[in-house]
């Protein structure tokens, strides 16, 4: 696999070598609620953010339990 890796990096070009190198993995800033697909949302620039509970009296009882 180095070998593989090593040829792949000898052809890049220097533009693509710059590109590459502004590549990073993705930094986990906070953990979402335990359901949170209702209330996430991605903005124009790829940012996720989550609201919370924000329409959760409207879906839930109150002793919890879905409605």
């Amino acid at each position: 696999m180095r070998k593989y890796l090593k040829n792949l990096e000898n052809r890049l070009t220097d533009v693509q070598k710059d590109i590459l190198s502004h590549i990073y993995k993705p930094t986990v800033v906070a953990t979402p609620l335990q359901d949170a697909r209702r209330d996430l949302c991605i903005l124009p620039d790829g940012e996720i953010r989550s609201y919370g509970d924000l329409y959760a009296s409207r879906h839930f009882a109150t002793d919890g339990q879905k409605a």
